[in-house]
Parts: C-alpha cells; structure tokens; sequence
C-alpha cells in the first residue's frame, strides 16, 4: 500500500484507471500491461514478479459515484 500513497487518479496506470472510470482490467502478464499501460507506474511490485504473474483490479464503487478505492488480486503462476 505503501507504494500506492499519494498517487493521483489521473497517474495512466492500471489501478488509478479502474479507481476513475469503474471498468475492471485483467492483466494476464507483464507482456499484456506494458503495451496497455506503456507510460503508466506499473501496478505495485508486479515488475518484480516472474512473467506468469496475472492481476485483476476491481472497483469498490459502482460506475459514476464517486471513487471509493479497488480490490487488486495478484494470481501466482500454477
């Protein structure tokens, strides 16, 4: 959570989009984020985590009241 403080709703990134605009993301892997998100934060630690690594981001707010937050699942490679 620590990297996330103080990023602002309009950072062109993944998490802060799903925050904005309500549309849920599914990102299979790295390789499917960087060409998504080319000039965006990438998603917490997920540059740290093998390739196989998938992440799901779900808004805590129904579409068009205001940002409450979201739930980002990481999916570990089986």
């Amino acid at each position: 959570m620590a990297a996330l403080h103080g990023l602002p709703l309009d950072a062109p990134s993944a998490l802060p989009y799903v925050i904005r605009t309500g549309e849920p993301q599914f990102i299979p892997n790295q390789e499917d984020y960087i060409p998504r998100w080319p000039h965006g934060a990438m998603v917490p630690y997920f540059d740290q985590l093998d390739s196989g690594y998938a992440i799901s981001i779900t808004s805590l707010s129904p579409i068009g009241d205001k940002p409450l937050g979201a739930w980002l699942v990481t999916y570990e490679p089986s």
